[in-house]
């Protein structure tokens, strides 16, 4: 992992049917911890593009991380991690693959060092 196997921590935010900025600069992610908040099945929508050019429903997700009702999953990506695409990211949380109607997911977030 990186320089060292350092990580440091990048975001920790509840993703909903707003839809969050991930970062304006691709990233190397090290580790994600997701976490339905919601008792129901949720999706986090993971889309390479900037938050403002998202419409929930309509955008395509470049991504899409089902989560188990009340469950959550945590990411471990070894070597150079997972590399962000686009040049910018943006992430939310909903209750269908390619819905907008919010599910929470919290998204904590470590890239490499």
């Amino acid at each position: 992992m990186g320089a060292n196997g350092r990580v440091r921590h990048f975001k920790s935010v509840q993703a909903g049917s707003t839809v969050i900025v991930g970062g304006i600069n691709p990233i190397d992610i090290a580790v994600a911890e997701l976490a339905n908040t919601t008792a129901a099945i949720a999706y986090l929508q993971i889309f390479w593009k900037a938050a403002a050019d998202v419409t929930l429903g309509t955008t395509v997700a470049d991504v899409v991380i089902g989560l188990p009702a009340s469950g959550g999953a945590v990411l471990h990506f070894e070597g150079e991690g997972w590399h962000t695409g686009g040049t910018a990211w943006s992430f939310a949380g909903t209750t269908t693959r390619t819905g907008s109607t919010q599910a929470l997911v919290d998204v904590a977030i470590w890239e490499k060092a």
